[in-house]
């Protein structure tokens, strides 16, 4: 609903989306009601004629992990020597000054991890990484050493539909 300017039609349009939001939001909330009102008496006699049993646990493996990480991105998280692609430093003893520089060389719809340094310091820039810029992963020297922070604001024509 933000991406509708403020104009008088854009108004009418948003107004109308509105109404239909909330008829959602109620029966979004009725089912999740019916759902919550099910007793586990109800969801063990389910289980059992489906075969299954009540002591399923999520996860088998107790994986810190959740289930779509990928092995090879494992490893590269938990690897103490990760081998950035380039390095961006503000004061310029990177590849890059600016990390928007970065991801514009970036390679486009990759099927390799291209990683990203981002020495310390404060980055003020507003970063946006396109659709077709696929597998990148930026790595800082810490949260409170690489700091990026950027301005957006409605004022400026920006608004949280493009952002």
């Amino acid at each position: 609903l933000d991406g509708f300017s403020h104009g008088d039609a854009d108004k009418k349009v948003r107004k109308a989306l509105l109404k239909g939001q909330k008829h959602v939001e109620k029966m979004c909330s009725n089912a999740l009601a019916m759902i919550c009102n099910m007793t586990d008496t109800d969801i063990a006699n389910e289980m059992k004629l489906k075969g299954t049993t009540t002591n399923r646990k999520l996860r088998e493996d107790n994986s810190e992990w959740p289930e779509w990480l990928s092995a090879g991105d494992r490893r590269l998280l938990q690897s103490s020597t990760v081998r950035p692609d380039v390095v961006v430093a503000a004061d310029g003893s990177g590849n890059f000054r600016t990390v928007s520089e970065a991801v514009a060389r970036a390679p486009e719809k990759s099927s390799k991890r291209y990683v990203i340094r981002i020495k310390a310091g404060v980055y003020r820039e507003n970063v946006d990484v396109p659709k077709k810029k696929t597998n990148i992963m930026f790595m800082g020297d810490g949260r409170s050493n690489t700091i990026i922070t950027g301005s957006r604001n409605v004022k400026d024509g920006s608004t949280t539909f493009h952002s």
